[in-house]
């Protein structure tokens, strides 16, 4: 019998962060390894994996929520890639595993491997918020990449997250930050948030108003574990 791998990540998975800027890369991702039909023959199927694969399933996932968006609340969103981007990323699974339960442990994949988590069409239609920071050119990323930091005291890093609401109410956020992973949380690197509740303020005429919230990430260089490379020379 084959072994269940919905859920998990492929082997030959790429990982990031992206050699240029450090971001995390890949942002989301989708499934690569499934049986797909094939062009011209009817109902004929065929496997197909790979990059191949995964990369059809974002575009494919992409042109659903633009055409599901018509004639929704949430047509007001605008015909932009990162509103859609946005609602792909932030609305996927995190719960991916890096190998089947059955067969080993099932660990959580890390968010190098993942990004976001594995695409979700239908969350990502329901979600009535967009939210992204902005980076190089103001670029709006739908991350949160702190990049490569060289770090050897305390060192604190803050970024800005806007949030765009594109409904008729008001919507009320409690705000927090968790761990991926439980041995994380030693002090070495510590998240927090501000404010504690986010309030975004309705839509008004053709316009999603704005509310923004900090992430700050304080580092303590002396708590992290031995690494041996820097940003230059190593």
């Amino acid at each position: 019998a084959g072994i269940n791998a919905v859920g998990t990540m492929e082997s030959y998975s790429g990982r990031g962060p992206s050699p240029w800027l450090n971001y995390i890369k890949p942002e989301i991702g989708a499934p690569s390894s499934s049986v797909s039909a094939v062009a011209g023959t009817g109902d004929g199927e065929s496997a197909f994996g790979g990059t191949s694969g995964a990369t059809p399933m974002v575009a494919g996932s992409a042109a659903l929520i633009k055409e599901a968006l018509k004639g929704t609340v949430n047509a007001k969103h605008p015909d932009t890639p990162y509103i859609i981007k946005s609602l792909l990323v932030n609305s996927a699974d995190t719960d991916i595993r890096i190998e089947p339960l059955e067969f080993f442990n099932g660990e959580l994949a890390p968010i190098t491997s993942i990004g976001g988590g594995e695409v979700r069409v239908n969350q990502a239609v329901k979600s009535p918020i967009t939210l992204w920071e902005e980076g190089l050119a103001g670029m709006r990323m739908a991350t949160l990449s702190y990049g490569q930091q060289d770090v050897t005291g305390v060192t604190e890093l803050t970024k800005v997250i806007s949030v765009n609401n594109w409904t008729n109410e008001t919507l009320t956020y409690d705000l927090s930050t968790t761990y991926r992973y439980a041995g994380d949380d030693n002090g070495a690197v510590t998240l927090e948030v501000f404010p504690k509740e986010l309030v975004v303020p309705p839509m008004g005429p053709g316009k999603a108003p704005e509310a923004n919230f900090l992430v700050k990430m304080i580092i303590d260089g002396e708590k992290l574990d031995e690494w041996t490379m820097n940003s230059g020379s190593l």
